[in-house]
């Protein structure tokens, strides 16, 4: 196990890079900051005055990346010692999700991950510096956003409710935050490696979809406390889900049964990754903790 330099805010964000190599960390007050396989920090990107980073993401290629700088976005290119900050518009949302489609093309949301506030869901073009006609505008902001590249689909959320769209299909598919016994809001979310099966975290619980079907596969109610992280190991044997009851779970995806539970006194757990070899996985929290650890 390998505990990282804390922050001293919550982790708002963590992102393996393709090669398994690098992880990439975002905090809510104290900026972005990348790390070796040994847990030396590489580089560091301090926040600008627009507000905290909410998001951290890699181009598939793994010779980019992207975080959220409040009202803007910032693309880095790695091994430059310069980087390039695109603003986004509208001005007055901050930017909530990023995920990258391809290597040139950025799905950005804007909102608030905590309080109702307007935004949307857009699509960057990197290399021109400039947004895609199609705009989902979300009246009580985007939450978080994700995407699968190999599908090339987005998945958000608004308000209560959670939204896939294949990017080569004029609408989006729906689904409502309605089956939960506490308020029914969405809070976290991850696409399977091979695209076919969403998770997502609703309160106290999550949900398992198909999304070839459209139709729930299970919703398991274990966690004793808002499930704010997911992750699908890249096998798509096992989901990982992190809990603000200070627990990471692991579950077998064929049967449903809890595989283990993971309690290492670190706080609230707020965001989780796998790197993409399926050797190790990350977990964040609201206290600033980072630790990382073999999958198996």
């Amino acid at each position: 196990m390998l505990a990282l330099e804390s922050y001293k805010s919550a982790v708002t964000a963590l992102a393996f890079s393709p090669d398994s190599g690098l992880l990439l960390t975002g905090s809510q007050k104290e900026g972005v900051r990348l790390w070796d396989e040994s847990g030396e920090k590489v580089a560091e990107f301090p926040l600008g005055s627009l507000g905290p980073c909410h998001a951290v993401a890699w181009s598939p290629a793994g010779d980019s990346f992207a975080f959220a700088d409040g009202r803007q976005f910032v693309t880095v290119r790695t091994g430059e010692p310069d980087f390039n900050a695109t603003e986004l518009a509208p001005k007055d949302s901050e930017v909530s999700g990023l995920a990258y489609l391809s290597d040139d093309l950025l799905a950005v949301g804007t909102g608030s991950r905590n309080l109702p506030a307007p935004g949307s869901v857009q699509l960057w073009d990197i290399p021109r510096k400039m947004i895609r006609p199609q705009i989902f505008r979300e009246e009580q902001g985007v939450r978080a956003l994700i995407a699968h590249p190999s599908t090339k689909s987005i998945a958000w959320i608004g308000g209560a409710d959670l939204s896939v769209w294949p990017i080569t299909k004029p609408d989006r598919q729906k689904f409502l935050g309605r089956q939960s016994v506490v308020n029914g809001k969405y809070v976290s979310m991850a696409f399977s490696s091979d695209g076919d099966l969403l998770a997502a975290g609703l309160d106290w619980s999550f949900t398992l979809y198909q999304l070839r079907t459209g139709k729930v596969i299970r919703t398991v109610r274990q966690h004793k406390g808002q499930v704010a992280a997911i992750a699908f190991s890249p096998d798509r044997r096992t989901l990982a889900t992190g809990s603000w009851d200070e627990t990471v779970r692991l579950w077998d995806l064929e049967s449903g049964l809890e595989k283990a539970c993971l309690n290492w006194k670190i706080g609230k757990i707020t965001t989780l990754a796998y790197s993409p070899d399926g050797t190790r996985l990350a977990a964040g929290t609201l206290t600033g903790s980072i630790l990382i650890w073999d999958a198996d």
